[in-house]
């Protein structure tokens, strides 16, 4: 099981802790929009396109 909150992946921007998990990076991407869509979506809405690679990247880096 691979885990990640929002204030580790943002690099401690977001105070968040809530724990986001997954068996792989994928399941870990999905639930992880799903919780920013869900608790944090003006975040969401103000993220760029290149920020939502980034952060997607990093999970991929993390849990590869």
């Amino acid at each position: 099981m691979k885990t990640i909150t929002c204030k580790e992946l943002s690099g401690g921007v977001s105070p968040c802790t809530t724990p986001i998990s997954g068996n792989t990076a994928e399941e870990v991407k999905k639930s992880l929009m799903a919780h920013g869509q869900k608790d944090h979506p003006e975040q969401i809405k103000s993220m760029t396109p290149e920020i939502q690679k980034s952060a997607m990247q990093k999970i991929d880096t993390l849990f590869a």
